[in-house]
């Protein structure tokens, strides 16, 4: 199990080093409150990056997964960086549940520099340069398409948190797929990023869209992202 080398009390680490082993704890009672504990130590800066790196070397998926969602709290440069490593890493292997948790702390992280690769894991290229206002995807193996697939739903609710409007510019498309949690969450990144390219279908999905959550929140995006008469402007 990992131990903390650094300048806190020896109470503090002793307490840490047993919140790390209950982690592996067979009681998901026991695991739960561990990572609640774990957490305000978190939100008091106790824990120092360099342990939660040292976890991600450990045996025990769940203390990889803790030190991987605790990057995401952690917002630093240093942080995002490992998480951006991950990312390429588990894209290689395909492991599609560590990959999600490196996906939803790149959301949680907040970063723009998380952008490229979040794209890149749904396939899609082109996204520092607009192609002709389409959704640019790569071909890929059956085995990669289903490994995006899965990952769609997480990558968007990233998306959706970092807010960047080049993403809702690339993702715009996607307002068409036949899964309508993928309409909703695409929805919401074009409001979260104030994209207006797309309102004319927006408007069509509030009228015709068959799924009435989906209606519904095409009809929110069009209240907040359609201009203002001309009246109201002046």
């Amino acid at each position: 199990m990992t131990k903390i080398k650094t300048k806190l009390p020896k109470r503090v680490l002793q307490e840490l080093d047993l919140l790390f082993a209950k982690l592996s704890d067979k009681t998901h009672e026991v695991r739960e409150s561990a990572l609640s504990r774990l957490m305000a130590y978190e939100s008091q800066g106790t824990i120092p990056l360099e342990a939660l790196l040292a976890m991600l070397d450990e045996k025990n998926p769940v203390c990889v997964m803790y030190a991987i969602s605790a990057l995401g709290r952690n917002q630093s440069p240093k942080a995002v960086k490992q998480l951006l490593a991950l990312a390429k890493r588990y894209s290689k292997t395909m492991d599609v549940l560590m990959m999600e948790n490196v996906v939803d702390a790149l959301g949680t992280a907040k970063s723009k520099e998380g952008l490229p690769i979040l794209l890149e894991i749904i396939g899609v290229s082109g996204f520092w340069k607009k192609v002709s206002g389409r959704l640019v995807v790569k071909k890929t193996t059956d085995e990669a398409q289903r490994f995006r697939d899965y990952l769609l739903l997480p990558v968007l609710r990233a998306l959706e948190k970092i807010g960047d409007p080049r993403t809702g510019e690339a993702l715009g498309p996607l307002l068409d797929h036949d899964d309508s949690l993928v309409r909703w969450h695409t929805l919401k990144i074009l409001m979260a990023a104030g994209v207006k390219d797309y309102n004319a279908r927006i408007k069509e999905m509030a009228e015709k869209d068959p799924v009435q959550v989906v209606r519904e929140a095409a009809t929110i995006a069009m209240a907040k992202l359609s201009p203002l008469p001309e009246h109201l402007n002046n």
